[in-house]
């Protein structure tokens, strides 16, 4: 990975590797800061697989981190620089972290109770660390040089760690070998080339934004950085001024687009594809962005973060005639759809979505047997509940631990938010099973409606639209009006603390 950001260097040296705000960064100034982190982490004891903590937001400074840290053999713990000291401190015990790197913010998560290496500050000197930006900007070369070719492609290179809505965080155990296969998959579908410049709101330290940083890195392309995307029409002013040609991002932020933005009544002649994956993109979006925007490539992918970020991804030109379908599977990926049996099963019927290829992780770290729970004779059991059509394309029904078993039904609550979120009050919404004693449970569905809509009114309407769209046994028994949703870091919702929520008064 460190080879190919020194090929793109090469080929072009002065090309922007990175603009952040009225900063550019070209593939020079990024290689020659890599260079010096790495050499940093070498004089500072650096051992090949050393884990190395990383907080930092997105930025050409994380960027020379990863990159350097991975030329002289370390791996990469990236971790939110938001999060608690109780969740840092976890990551790393259960790791065994030897480095660490933090901004200013995140720094006081460690400096109680850390006893490794000195730590890389981004931000003011403090006693017993070393300053970042100083490392990062020298100009004199660094004393030792780095020397990436004792790093084997079966050796581990990076430490993702699952958001954890389902229990304790699992480290997901990814090798250089997985990270690259995935990057040139993602490249060929993608069609990345130089001349794009892709505006990078999705976090580094999550596996959907780490992809984005490989491939353009890969791809000698540039990455336009927006870390404010809640301020959506900022977010749309630097699209503009910058001339953006990509989009990568989580329903969530089309939500955003969509329904807080004129993005789609504005004209944007650059933009050349947009991706959405961590989450099903409701069809009533698709519709209408084709319809905005037909020349712009829409890709509906689906992944994993053991799957090194991406396993499937619909054409674009089927996004509505295969609509809610993520498509097959990217190049140097199978996947199928089994049955309990291990089987594949028949067209319509319901099943576990497996995946086999190079981009498979190596496992969870210190959990042989939940590694051996999900990697099981070669393929990777995603615990994903799809369906296949005649034609092999997938359809995602939920995930098995979601399913809501009503009455002799068992119920993916995608279809039904899929639903509601073609009614137009309903801008965001989460489908939950809750306890009932006579089918077993019933559906309930918590419905972010939006500020020009009375909450009554509306649950009455979205009852009825329901009903003319969905089975009867689908239909939920309960509509809960609230403000916001509980989401994950994400971007996704955390379904099993919809019902902790009060609703909207």
């Amino acid at each position: 990975m460190y080879r190919a950001l020194l090929q793109s260097a090469s080929r072009a040296p002065d090309h922007a590797a990175m603009v952040i705000e009225e900063r550019e960064i070209s593939f020079r100034d990024l290689k020659e800061m890599s260079s010096r982190a790495g050499a940093a982490f070498a004089e500072a004891g650096m051992r090949k697989g050393d884990r190395v903590l990383v907080l930092l937001r997105n930025g050409p400074e994380y960027a020379a981190v990863f990159f350097g840290l991975l030329a002289a053999g370390g791996v990469a713990v990236p971790l939110n620089p938001t999060n608690t000291a109780e969740s840092v401190r976890y990551v790393a015990e259960h790791c065994r972290a030897r480095f660490a790197v933090v901004n200013e913010q995140s720094y006081p998560h460690l400096a109680e109770w850390w006893h490794g290496a000195p730590v890389f500050l981004d931000g003011p000197a403090r006693p017993g660390t070393l300053p970042l930006m100083e490392i990062l900007s020298s100009g004199t070369p660094p004393s030792m040089k780095v020397d990436p070719s004792g790093n084997g492609k079966k050796d581990p290179a990076l430490f993702l760690y699952t958001s954890g809505t389902t229990g304790t965080p699992k480290g997901v155990v990814l090798s250089r070998e997985n990270l690259v296969a995935n990057t040139d998959s993602i490249l060929e579908y993608l069609r990345l080339n130089p001349s794009d410049r892709t505006l990078a709101v999705l976090p580094f330290y999550y596996s959907y934004g780490n992809s984005i940083l490989l491939t353009h890195v890969f791809a000698g392309a540039t990455l336009v950085i927006e870390n404010g995307f809640a301020y959506t029409n900022k977010a749309l002013s630097v699209m503009r001024d910058r001339s953006v040609t990509g989009f990568s991002g989580v329903p969530s932020h089309y939500a955003m687009l969509i329904g807080r933005s004129r993005f789609l009544e504005s004209d944007w002649p650059h933009l050349r594809y947009m991706t959405c994956a961590g989450g099903p993109l409701p069809a009533a979006h698709i519709q209408r962005i084709r319809k905005a925007l037909p020349h712009v490539r829409l890709h509906v992918m689906y992944g994993q973060t053991e799957g090194a970020a991406r396993l499937s991804s619909l054409d674009p030109a089927l996004v509505e005639s295969k609509i809610g379908s993520i498509g097959r599977g990217i190049p140097g990926v199978e996947l199928r759809v089994v049955g309990k049996d291990g089987h594949d099963v028949e067209p319509g019927d319901v099943g576990e979505i497996v995946a086999r290829g190079k981009n498979i992780m190596i496992g969870y770290l210190g959990d042989p047997e939940g590694t051996a729970d999900v990697l099981r004779d070669g393929w990777l059991h995603t615990g994903d509940l799809a369906t296949v059509d005649d034609e092999g394309f997938i359809f995602i029904r939920g995930r098995e631990k979601e399913i809501i078993k009503s009455g002799g039904y068992r119920i993916g609550p995608q279809q039904i938010e899929d639903v509601l979120l073609q009614h137009p009050s309903v801008q965001e919404c989460g489908v939950v099973g809750v306890p009932d004693e006579l089918l077993g449970e019933q559906v309930c569905a918590f419905a972010v409606f939006r500020p020009e809509a009375d909450p009554g009114t509306a649950k009455e309407d979205l009852l009825f639209f329901l009903r003319e769209r969905l089975p009867a046994y689908m239909v939920p028994a309960r509509i809960v009006p609230v403000d916001v949703l509980p989401k994950t870091e994400t971007g996704k919702v955390k379904r099993r603390q919809l019902l902790e929520i009060q609703p909207r008064t």
